[in-house]
Parts: structure tokens; sequence; C-alpha cells
């Protein structure tokens, strides 16, 4: 059996492989984690989004209807209507 490169793959690659196994899980075991264990986590709640506070919100709607009345005086003024 031959890889990208053309060379044969020996029973090196397999031994290094497994080596590589058995450090993953002597590391696991160390953390106090088992390797055949699997953990389930809750997720994260997401955070809610941030709400207006009721004064800020009755000082926009009037902005808004003091805007919407000096726009409307300004059309009237340029177009003499």
């Amino acid at each position: 059996m031959q890889n990208r490169d053309g060379q044969q793959h020996g029973w090196q690659d397999f031994r290094k492989i497994r080596l590589l196994e058995k450090k993953l899980r002597d590391s696991r075991e160390k953390e106090g984690r088992l390797s055949n264990v699997i953990e389930f986590k809750q997720p994260k709640k997401p955070k809610e989004p941030r709400k207006l506070s009721p004064a800020l919100r009755k000082a926009l709607i009037w902005a808004g209807v003091v805007v919407a009345l000096v726009a409307i005086w300004g059309w009237f003024y340029v177009t003499g209507g």
C-alpha cells in the first residue's frame, strides 16, 4: 500500500499512531476523564436583548412626533401648500 508520495506504509506508521492514541488516552485519564465517557454539557442560554427603559422609549416617541411635525411644516412652507 502506498501513500500520496509513493512511499510504502510500514508498521512503524501504525505504531506511531498507536503511541499517539495511548498518550491521548493517558492524558485524559490524568485529567480525571475516562476516554470512553461522553460529557454532556448544558448549552449556555442566549442573552436577552436589551430593552429600553420606559422613559427613554417615551422620549424617542415624542422626538419622532416632533420631527414628523417639523417635516410636514417644512414641506408646506417650501411648496406653498
